[in-house]
């Protein structure tokens, strides 16, 4: 099970991908670097236990974060 995430930003430059739990416990955090415009990546969610999550990417550009419901 996969959960794709993504985020525009300026080229070349690097940006933080941090999931958090609904009590707002870190649960994962790890650095993109773009290519031409886009961060993205594909986080495996198998490990993650059922419930609600945020993930917040911060870049040169900004801050942008959504919710994501894990199911199994």
């Amino acid at each position: 099970h996969n959960a794709n995430i993504g985020a525009y930003t300026t080229p070349n430059t690097s940006g933080v991908v941090s999931i958090f739990d609904m009590k707002g416990s870190l649960v994962i955090s790890m650095t993109l670097n773009s290519g031409n415009r886009e961060l993205s990546c594909s986080l495996n969610t198998t490990n993650l236990p059922m419930g609600t999550y945020i993930v917040k990417v911060n870049t040169v550009t900004g801050i942008s974060s959504s919710k994501f419901i894990v199911v199994k």
